[in-house]
């Protein structure tokens, strides 16, 4: 959640993928698509719910393989590009762990695809340069939470702490001569990660620092949803309501219930003006839907080639306004788009308003 953001869309071919979730990274082009520049304020909503995490940093074992591998590279003359190295055969190695998987299995394994595709391509052989693997590593995502968490000092060079030390033994001892797999977390590993994040619940809540304590907070109050396995947009349906008391995290998956309908009409509303590239048709559309009642639809995939998609638009805009996001610090600009559009009832004025925004964005 990054928020997981929001996930946080994806564009591929003519079809538009308008999820806002946390800003998520495309796959195809290697970098975030946050065309209208909202994914800042769903950082700050994520960063209270659980801070120094984000869609980056899903997978809790490259925690402890980063620490294994920054002490293995110690005496190199180069220690970053060795652990780039040590990363690409990691990724050889999920590839071929699990070649012929859906991506759902062990997923977020920086560089497997293309690992995949260039052991095809060379008959099983690795590459010498990690380069031909990923511009992006894992290693550049993780490296400020490791630093965060004190496993890693702060200097240039990048060195172990103690609870640094910890977790490369542990990682190294259940490593054994097999294939990495990020799949496979001993249960060291697990219960020094969990101390870590705060989720270790054998210690006291009084012990635990401010991060640890609202990451655990977080945990707690959304634990039963997890289990039965609800998606991020599914737990933050669930907060569509004014939280009756007010408690830290119920408010703030309040405000990103709020903000995940603002930003998502919008940037539906930006994917139904590129699909069809004339504003004065787009504004029609909106201005016949705007003088009726459109509910919201909900969160999920919207799809901008939809013939509801203007009433999708007009009916997210609309339940976020109607929880008034001005009163919870959210983003103003962003609601000033909205107002108008339904306020002052000029979807042309919306619309390049719209555009303006990209522009300066980009």
């Amino acid at each position: 959640m990054r928020a997981s953001s929001p996930t946080k869309g994806q564009v591929t071919g003519t079809e538009l993928d308008v999820r806002l979730r946390w800003v998520e990274a495309d796959p195809a082009r290697e970098r975030a698509v946050d065309a209208l520049g909202l994914g800042i304020q769903a950082d700050r909503i994520a960063d209270t719910l659980l801070p120094e995490l984000s869609v980056l940093t899903r997978r809790a074992r490259y925690l402890s393989f980063f620490c294994w591998a920054v002490h293995e590279v110690q005496q190199a003359g180069a220690p970053i590009r060795a652990i780039h190295r040590l990363e690409a055969g990691l990724a050889c190695d999920e590839a071929k762990l699990h070649l012929g998987d859906s991506p759902r299995v062990c997923p977020d394994i920086v560089g497997r695809q293309r690992a995949t595709n260039y052991l095809a391509n060379n008959e099983g052989t690795r590459p010498k340069r990690p380069e031909r693997l990923y511009k992006n590593t894992a290693f550049a995502a993780y490296r400020p939470l490791l630093r965060r968490l004190g496993l890693l000092n702060s200097g240039m060079r990048p060195e172990l702490t103690r609870r640094g030390h910890e977790l490369a033994d542990a990682f190294a001892a259940s490593r054994g001569r097999h294939p990495w797999c990020l799949s496979e977390i001993s249960g060291p590993e697990q219960t020094l990660i969990k101390g870590l994040l705060g989720l270790d619940f054998r210690r006291g809540d009084m012990r635990l620092t401010e991060s640890q304590r609202r990451r655990r907070h977080t945990f707690l109050t959304i634990r039963n949803r997890l289990i039965r396995g609800d998606s991020a947009l599914e737990i933050i349906a669930r907060y569509a309501a004014t939280p009756l008391r007010p408690l830290a995290v119920p408010l703030a998956l309040h405000r990103a219930y709020i903000w995940e309908t603002l930003s998502q009409g919008l940037t539906l509303a930006f994917s139904l003006l590129l699909r069809e590239r004339r504003l004065s048709s787009v504004a029609r559309r909106l201005k016949k839907v705007l003088r009726c009642r459109c509910t919201s639809p909900a969160l999920s995939p919207l799809d901008p080639a939809a013939e509801d998609c203007p009433a999708s638009v007009v009916g997210l805009v609309r339940e976020a306004m109607r929880l008034r996001p001005l009163k919870y610090g959210l983003d103003p600009s962003a609601v000033h788009l909205a107002s108008v559009l339904l306020v002052d009832g000029d979807p042309v004025s919306f619309l390049r308003q719209i555009v303006d925004r990209h522009h300066l964005v980009k």
